[in-house]
């Protein structure tokens, strides 16, 4: 029993030093983490801070590329665009060049076409036109008709009772307007120039040439001028 009071004794009196040590080296052990967690951190940041000026050179050449990329994009975008525009507008140049040269052409075709026909018609309208009339009528009318309105330039006119002389291929106009002249009358002067001379018969009564003669006809005033024309081709 003493033996156990003198050790309960001991341990009353060491308990405080011990705690206090304890308390002591866990105070040590908290230091130094904190310390090498500092430490650890200041490492981290020089670390960070020597990688730093790489990354954000990395950072910045990424950034440059991209934009170098999207100008190069836009650019290509934009030159693709005005160059399909040029090429629309090139193209529809073309287009409007082509379709000038085709009027051009045409125009040129068509005033040398008429150029062609005037040319002819004049020639046609030079030719010698006998205008034989019935020995009553006034020959003035048809005449002036004839040679100031339409240009006939080769007229001759002569009536059924007077001579005549035509050449080959001269044209024997019988002016027969209201029925004046008898086919036979017609039929006897133009016989002896058949082989020679065409024959042409004009009245205004709607009546057609039945006589022995072969002749083309008009019988109005509207279809002489064509008629003429298409008979002296």
């Amino acid at each position: 029993m003493k033996n156990l009071l003198i050790v309960f004794f001991l341990l009353s009196i060491s308990y405080p030093v011990f705690a206090d040590k304890t308390d002591s080296i866990v105070n040590e052990l908290q230091k130094q983490q904190i310390f090498e967690k500092v430490e650890n951190h200041d490492k981290l940041v020089e670390k960070l801070g020597w990688l730093m000026p790489g990354l954000l050179t990395l950072s910045g050449v990424a950034i440059i590329a991209l934009i170098i990329t999207i100008i190069r994009i836009t650019y290509l975008h934009n030159k693709g665009i005005q160059n399909k525009v040029n090429e629309t507008v090139a193209n529809e140049n073309s287009k409007q060049i082509i379709k000038n040269q085709i009027d051009q052409y045409f125009k040129e075709k068509v005033e040398e076409e008429e150029k062609k026909r005037l040319a002819e018609e004049l020639y046609i309208k030079s030719k010698t036109i006998y205008l034989i009339f019935p020995p009553e009528i006034d020959q003035k009318l048809l005449t002036e008709y004839l040679k100031k309105q339409h240009q006939f330039t080769g007229l001759k006119c002569a009536t059924i009772n007077e001579t005549i002389l035509p050449d080959t291929g001269d044209v024997l106009l019988f002016v027969n307007e209201k029925g004046e002249l008898a086919p036979d009358d017609i039929t006897k002067f133009g016989k002896p120039f058949a082989n020679r001379a065409k024959f042409f018969y004009y009245n205004t009564n709607k009546t057609r040439w039945e006589g022995e003669l072969n002749m083309a006809f008009a019988n109005n005033k509207e279809t002489l001028i064509p008629r003429l024309l298409e008979f002296l081709k």
